[in-house]
């Protein structure tokens, strides 16, 4: 789902771990046959709700306005083979946006269209992936949906407020009294983006001003996320007061206070900067943890964005984000090689000496190469990692002394 994540972060010995787990936020009750009560998923991070596919099969999917093609879990499909009218088009390559280049995955692509209902109104895909969504992105989903391309005149409101989305018709809607609007578009795939003017205040008084279209990815939970290749990257990798975390991927987060046309005030907003190669379509994304502030209309018909301010404000959490401290991956010759560390001096990694470039042999003995699933995870129990390098055809021993007690903020 632009998306959550399979792709894997290489910790040092090429570990990862899939998993996550935060309180579900409770739905409000349903008091319109329009109206469709969603939660954040505590594994995906993100908005699950049930639609239909006839009176009787009902699936739990993912809604991602970044996603670009409606997707369903082949399990789902043989458990309820009624809903599939036709054979697949194509095998075709599939996978994450957060990842650079193809996929080993295979998916059945279709191009026979499919009909959905949320609430009350039916939605019309017209292509359709089917794969192991389940193994691969996310088991607590039977697939994702998006908004649908041939959709040009409804009114989707995502109401975090009380945790529902409406679809409306635009011949009785109104905007609410006191909700901004701004200048909404879409690519020829159906993804959305919203140009807004932000302005940044760091803790130490500098200012930024982010004035950009911003993808609307509501597949991810971070607050902004700014790819590596735009202007206002050198400023932020000049910064001393970026956190670097790892959920799985790495980035740099910095905590602002912001402040949208100049009226309404964001605290602690996170910037997270990504640095490694990825096949986002947009540099400038905004996610749940930014939308979660507002009510959210995206007018299709009139192509614009309308955000109403709450009060009520509940951030999504990663439990599983984590220090990032060095990452590694195995290149073409079939070596570990450690392809980032970290630069920051509390960094442990970089305190005990290891380098970018580093090929790891071993760790605490073990065969990298060999090393089962098992004795990884026993790994990331020891306080103390011998690792085995070669630097440049030289062998060396690196000791790592791991802190327990660093401190990170969620």
């Amino acid at each position: 789902m632009n998306k959550i994540h399979k792709a894997i972060c290489h910790s040092g010995f090429v570990i990862a771990l899939i998993a996550a787990s935060i309180c579900c936020t409770k739905p409000m009750q349903e008091s319109s046959p329009n109206r469709v009560s969603f939660i954040i998923g505590p594994k995906s991070l993100v908005m699950e709700l049930p639609v239909h596919f006839n009176d009787s099969v009902t699936a739990n999917l993912i809604f991602d306005t970044g996603g670009t093609i409606f997707e369903l879990d082949s399990s789902f499909c043989i458990a309820h083979p009624a809903i599939m009218h036709s054979s697949p088009d194509a095998i075709l390559p599939t996978g994450t946006a957060w990842s650079k280049g193809s996929s080993a995955l295979a998916s059945a692509y279709y191009s026979a269209a499919m009909t959905i209902r949320v609430g009350e109104t039916n939605l019309l895909f017209n292509r359709m992936n089917v794969w192991d969504w389940k193994g691969t992105m996310c088991d607590c989903s039977d697939g994702l949906f998006h908004i649908p391309q041939n959709d040009t005149t409804h009114i989707w409101e995502l109401n975090f407020e009380h945790n529902y989305i409406e679809i409306h018709s635009d011949s009785n809607f109104v905007m609410p009294e006191n909700c901004q609007t701004f200048p909404l578009t879409r690519d020829p795939l159906s993804r959305v983006y919203v140009d807004l003017p932000l302005q940044v205040t760091f803790s130490d008084g500098d200012t930024l001003t982010l004035n950009r279209r911003f993808l609307i990815d509501t597949g991810m939970h971070w607050d902004v996320v700014l790819i590596s290749g735009v202007p206002e990257f050198d400023f932020f990798n000049s910064r001393q007061d970026a956190v670097w975390v790892q959920e799985p991927y790495y980035f740099r987060r910095f905590i602002v206070n912001a402040t949208l046309s100049n009226q309404v005030q964001l605290d602690s907003l996170r910037i997270h900067t990504a640095d490694f190669p990825t096949s986002m379509p947009g540099q400038y994304l905004i996610g749940l943890n930014f939308l979660k502030r507002f009510n959210v209309y995206f007018d299709l018909k009139n192509k614009q964005l309308g955000l109403l301010p709450i009060k009520s404000f509940q951030r999504i959490f990663n439990p599983l984000s984590k220090r990032f401290h060095m990452s590694s991956n195995m290149n073409k010759q079939g070596k570990f090689i450690i392809d980032k560390i970290a630069d920051y001096d509390e960094n442990y990694c970089k305190k005990a000496g290891l380098k970018e470039g580093d090929e790891i042999i071993a760790v605490n003995g073990k065969d990298i190469k060999t090393c089962t699933t098992e004795e990884k995870k026993e790994l990331l129990l020891q306080d103390t990692l011998m690792y085995d390098i070669n630097r440049q055809g030289k062998r060396l021993k690196i000791k790592v002394i791991v802190d327990r007690s660093e401190n990170f903020e969620l």
